[in-house]
């Protein structure tokens, strides 16, 4: 395959500098001449510049990747070098790795995201946006209106927060909050309440043509995909719907032990 353009996107550490290398080596060695950002430094031009992104790193270092996305949608190749990798594939050679999709020998993983929209602004979440209690030890009301297709739910919820989550993002803060493990392919959303007071609430999965709009009535705080992004005053309303531009990420592995490579490493260990 021929691609105009080549981004890495690494993580700064020692190990990731030496992938680097061998990355860039091998990209030379095909003619390209890519473009390397440190992960905190890359804009949304350094992505979408690009027919191929390299993302070197962990989970962070992809996502900040995934966000920077918004109109045109490059493969992303993820190449792990991080402490949290369950977006990654298992043993990945670097170098192999660069051949095989400069050659074509891979097949596209398309993750949905959602938008989500406050204050006047846009974001895009590839894992959750999560509302959380601006007065940490306080309870935050807040009203959440779901609508469907199907469906025109209002509910009154009371604890420390929500997450709205997608699918690539239910084994991360939505599976430690009590959320479901989905599939990646499944296409949805899910609702889960952090420490409600309703202790009849559980986290809700709805279809992906829903629309959550959650108004707290207090100071809360936004983050998506583990990045704060506001605090913002009672009575301002976040509004989440899936995203019609999935990112596409390159892949060698038809089937891979998802269960085992995610939830393996989080077993709770003595040391």
């Amino acid at each position: 395959m021929q691609y105009r353009d080549v981004t890495i996107i690494y993580k700064p550490s020692n190990r990731c500098v030496e992938i680097l290398r061998v990355i860039e080596d091998e990209l030379k060695n095909h003619g390209y001449r890519p473009l390397a950002k440190w992960v905190e430094e890359a804009r949304r031009e350094d992505v979408e510049r690009a027919d191929l992104v390299i993302s070197l790193g962990g989970d962070g270092s992809l996502l900040k990747t995934a966000r920077l996305i918004k109109e045109r949608n490059p493969i992303i190749l993820p190449i792990p070098c991080g402490r949290r990798t369950a977006l990654y594939e298992e043993d990945v050679d670097p170098a192999e790795a660069v051949r095989r999709v400069i050659e074509g020998r891979f097949y596209i993983e398309h993750m949905a995201r959602i938008t989500v929209d406050v204050g006047g602004s846009r974001h895009y979440a590839l894992n959750e946006l999560l509302v959380l209690n601006h007065h940490a030890g306080h309870v935050l009301i807040m009203r959440i209106d779901i609508r469907t297709p199907f469906m025109a739910s209002t509910l009154i919820l009371e604890g420390d927060g929500v997450i709205a989550s997608t699918p690539p993002g239910s084994p991360a803060y939505n599976l430690s909050a009590g959320g479901p493990f989905i599939c990646s392919q499944v296409y949805c959303m899910v609702v889960t309440p952090l420490n409600p007071m309703n202790l009849n609430i559980r986290p809700i999965v709805l279809d992906p043509f829903s629309r959550i709009v959650v108004t707290p009535r207090d100071y809360y705080d936004l983050y998506i995909d583990g990045a704060h992004i506001d605090t913002y005053p009672g009575g301002s309303s976040v509004s989440v719907e899936a995203d019609g531009l999935p990112i596409r990420l390159a892949r060698f592995t038809l089937r891979e032990d998802r269960l085992r490579h995610v939830l393996g490493k989080r077993i709770l260990r003595f040391g």
